[in-house]
């Protein structure tokens, strides 16, 4: 397998113009959100541990991005979503690089590439609002979490309830994920509500102030200059509490998982299949 961390950061961030060539283009709007923003901060780019970029759009630039982007894009990118790929398991969107490959689990076969995720941003009303965010984490962590969905099975599990459970979860994930989204897009994202990634990983930490985010503010990131949030300190404090003190070194390592990689090219699930994967 074709990898190294400078490779994968090179194509991360080749990732990241093209995502910003197009709302250019478009004239939407994005931020940064978490470990970006974190990255942003203390590192001006990519923490050096981490291997992601996450990005946030208000729910109607993301609608327009996920329906136009593809069109801007040649063979060798694509956005991936529950409106244009059935296999695709996330309730938000990932831009790939179709010259890669990576896979999430051995049990959620899954082929993409290099990619980064791009979370819708809804509005959430301020009273009762956590009750509402539980409903729509629970749904969707509950009935679609990817890594408990598998591809493979031996043959005793075939014979066992799992198995039949499972398949009937992964036959209807694609509309439960749909109806997650319709869920969150009711209340728009604007100065009326509090701002919401409902399909972020920091659970309620992901409810901010509307002024934290808006109007959006420039940083630098790798070279480049990108968006991010107003009141970056007030986010980042909710998010991570003393966020300039990096944690201890035992703990700097990426919370994402890479079954498989490879940065040279795209393989299908029988080629990997026939180098023991």
């Amino acid at each position: 397998m074709d990898y190294s961390e400078e490779k994968y950061k090179n194509i991360l961030l080749g990732l990241l113009d093209k995502f910003i060539l197009i709302c250019k283009e478009l004239n939407l709007s994005y931020t940064l959100l978490g470990g970006s923003v974190l990255g942003a901060i203390r590192h001006g780019g990519i923490i050096p541990w981490d291997d992601d970029i996450d990005i946030g759009m208000p729910r109607a630039d993301y609608e327009i991005f996920i329906s136009a982007a593809n069109n801007f894009l040649g063979k060798d990118y694509k956005v991936a979503t529950i409106y244009n790929d059935n296999n695709y398991m996330y309730p938000f969107a990932k831009l790939y690089d179709n010259n890669t490959t990576i896979i999430e689990s051995k049990d959620f076969f899954y082929i993409g590439g290099v990619y980064i995720d791009i979370f819708p941003l809804d509005g959430i009303p301020q009273q009762n609002g956590n009750t509402r965010f539980t409903i729509i984490r629970k749904l969707r962590y509950s009935i679609t979490n990817p890594l408990f969905i598998k591809y493979s099975f031996s043959y005793e599990e075939k014979m066992s309830f799992y198995y039949f459970a499972n398949k009937i979860i992964y036959k209807t994930s694609n509309l439960i994920l749909k109806i997650c989204n319709k869920m969150a897009s009711k209340y728009p994202c604007t100065k009326d509500y509090n701002i919401v990634n409902y399909f972020g990983a920091w659970r309620e930490k992901e409810i901010s102030d509307y002024s934290w985010f808006f109007p959006l503010k420039e940083y630098s990131f790798e070279g480049r200059k990108v968006w991010g949030p107003y009141n970056y300190d007030a986010y980042l404090k909710k998010m991570y509490g003393d966020y300039m003190t990096p944690p201890p070194i035992e703990k700097r390592k990426s919370h994402h998982i890479h079954y498989f990689i490879d940065l040279s090219r795209r393989y299908t699930l029988e080629e990997i299949r026939n180098i023991g994967y």
